[in-house]
């Protein structure tokens, strides 16, 4: 059985598409319960989702990690030559009047995500620094204005135009 969104489906296992991955996996279910494994057999990782809820997303929660572990390990290449420094000071959530962002450090940039969305890296950005406190903004999509500034100061971030308060 084949269904675009729900993956292919036979000898008990479902395939699904991972961007640069093929993932299988399985779902399963008892009263009060349901539990997800999805499995990427080329980077060889593993989720399993266990809920004590019978309609919790099990299947849709286990692709979801296992496809941000996915786009972390693609986007971990250096950027830049020299190691970040101070990573965990830039590190925390930040909000304006229409978003929060949440800042991560990974190797040698930053990433930059909402928190609130289902995928939240399908939208992130990517921070490599210009220099102490300055990032280049870089996205694969055109949003989140790319090619601009995002520097930390005074307990915020500016990001572009716009300044954003650390809330965490």
């Amino acid at each position: 059985r084949s269904d675009p969104k729900e993956g292919h489906y036979g000898l008990g296992l479902r395939i699904w598409n991972i961007p640069g991955h093929a993932a299988v996996g399985h779902t399963g279910s008892f009263a009060g319960f349901i539990t997800a494994i999805a499995l990427d057999p080329k980077s060889e990782l593993g989720v399993i989702v266990l809920a004590n809820s019978s309609d919790a997303p099990a299947g849709q929660i286990s692709r979801e990690i296992l496809k941000m572990i996915c786009t972390l390990q693609r986007i971990r290449r250096p950027y830049g030559k020299k190691k970040l420094r101070n990573a965990p000071r830039y590190a925390g959530t930040y909000r304006n009047q229409w978003e929060d962002k949440s800042i991560a450090s990974l190797g040698n940039c930053l990433i930059a995500f909402d928190p609130e969305r289902d995928s939240p890296l399908d939208d992130m950005a990517i921070l490599s620094e210009k220099r102490p406190g300055v990032f280049l903004i870089n996205t694969d999509d055109g949003f989140n204005s790319p090619g601009e500034e995002a520097s930390f100061k005074g307990g915020g971030l500016r990001w572009g135009s716009k300044f954003c308060k650390r809330v965490r």
